[in-house]
C-alpha cells in the first residue's frame, strides 16, 4: 500500500501528555473511515521513518479532517516526537484506515457500553461522537478509568457531549473512575478492575445494559478484568469487542 500525504491542520493539547493531531488532505480529497478504526502514521524521527498506528478520535461523519490522539509514552520515540515536536503545517504520510473495532450499522434502538482506560478512550471517542450524531435511537454509556483528573483525555468534550444528550432517558452517560480522585470527587474511585466495573454498571441502573454491546479498549489487565466481570454477569462473548493496541497497532512501541 502507498501512504497518503496529509497535512497537520491543527495540534490540540488534550492533557500535559496527550495531543490530538488534526489531519487533512491538502488537495481537498475526503478522508473516509469507520468509527473505531486506526491510521498508521509514518513519522520521521532523526534519520529514521518510524511507523505507528493511532486510533481516530474524531467523528467519522467529518470527511474533510480526521483527528488521531497521541499520548506520550516514557520510552516511546514516536509519541514523544508527536507530542513535543509535530507542528501545524507539517506533512505526514499516512496509511489506512485499518481495523475492525467498529460497531455495525443499526436502524433499530440499541445500547452500547464503552469501557476505556487511559489512551484507550481514542477509538471509543470516535464511536460515541459518530453514533450519537447519526443514530438518534442509540444510547451510549461510557465508563472511563484514569490515574487522576488531569489525566482524563477529552474531559470537557465528554462532559459537553453528555450535557447535549441529557434528555430523559439520557442518550449519553459518562462515569469517570479515578485511582487518585481529588477532594469532593463524586465519581468512581480506585482502579478500574472487575469489581469497580460491576459497581459502575450497577450504578447505571438500566435494564437494557444486560443486552448492550460492549466495546473495551485500554490496558490489557483492565480489559481482562472487564471481560471476566461481563461474562460473570452473563454477557455473551459475541457482544464483547476488544481493541488491543499491542496486537492491532504497529509493533515496536509508541
Amino acid at each position: 500500500m502507498t501512504p497518503r500525504r496529509l497535512r497537520v491542520a491543527a495540534i490540540v493539547r488534550e492533557t500535559a501528555d496527550a495531543v490530538s493531531v488534526v489531519l487533512e488532505d491538502p488537495t481537498g480529497s475526503p478522508i473516509h473511515f469507520a468509527p473505531g478504526q486506526f491510521f498508521t502514521l509514518h513519522v520521521r524521527v532523526g534519520d529514521e521513518v518510524l511507523k505507528r498506528a493511532y486510533s481516530a478520535s474524531s467523528s467519522a461523519l467529518d470527511h474533510q479532517r480526521v483527528a488521531v490522539t497521541v499520548k506520550r509514552v516514557h520510552d516511546g520515540r514516536v509519541s514523544r516526537h508527536v507530542v513535543g515536536h509535530l507542528h501545524e503545517g507539517d506533512a505526514v504520510d499516512v496509511l489506512g484506515p485499518s481495523g475492525a473495532f467498529t460497531p455495525a450499522s443499526a436502524s433499530e434502538p440499541r445500547v452500547l457500553v464503552l469501557i476505556g482506560g487511559g489512551s484507550g478512550i481514542t477509538p471509543l471517542s470516535s464511536i460515541a461522537r459518530t453514533l450519537l450524531a447519526s443514530e438518534p435511537s442509540t444510547r451510549i454509556a461510557l465508563v472511563y478509568g484514569n490515574h487522576a483528573l488531569e489525566d482524563v483525555i477529552f474531559k470537557d468534550a465528554l462532559d459537553a457531549l453528555a450535557a447535549e444528550h441529557a434528555a430523559d432517558p439520557p442518550r449519553f452517560r459518562v462515569r469517570h473512575v479515578l485511582q487518585h480522585p481529588p477532594p469532593g470527587w463524586s465519581g468512581g474511585a480506585g482502579l478500574l478492575d472487575g469489581e469497580a466495573l460491576a459497581r459502575e454498571l450497577d450504578g447505571l441502573g438500566d435494564a437494557d445494559i444486560a443486552f448492550a454491546e460492549y466495546f473495551l479498549c485500554g490496558p490489557a489487565p483492565m480489559m481482562a478484568a472487564a471481560r471476566a466481570a461481563l461474562e460473570k454477569r452473563g454477557v455473551a462473548s459475541s457482544r464483547i469487542r476488544e481493541e488491543r493496541f499491542v496486537s492491532a497497532h504497529a509493533a515496536g512501541g509508541a
